[in-house]
């Protein structure tokens, strides 16, 4: 199993959520463990299976990331794995 950050901590994200919600991205609730196979397609994979991956990962953690004052949409967070 590997972390993986639901929505990427990187520079420019972290200074627009800090922004946007005044919260940091690498925190509890924006990790989830998931399988290195699952973990190279979220990164690597084609559009389709990134969003099957992440859809499923967002289901499950879209109430912590609220409660951690992150009001995210999926349409946003599968947003930040176009760039």
């Amino acid at each position: 199993m590997e972390g993986h950050h639901i929505i990427p901590c990187n520079v420019k994200n972290s200074k627009e959520i800090k922004e946007e919600y005044k919260s940091r991205l690498d925190r509890e609730e924006n990790i989830v463990c998931i399988c290195p196979n699952c973990h190279r397609k979220v990164h690597s994979g084609n559009e389709e299976v990134k969003r099957e991956i992440l859809k499923k990962i967002y289901n499950k953690k879209k109430e912590d990331l609220e409660q951690a004052g992150i009001y995210i949409t999926f349409d946003k967070l599968f947003a930040y794995y176009k760039r």
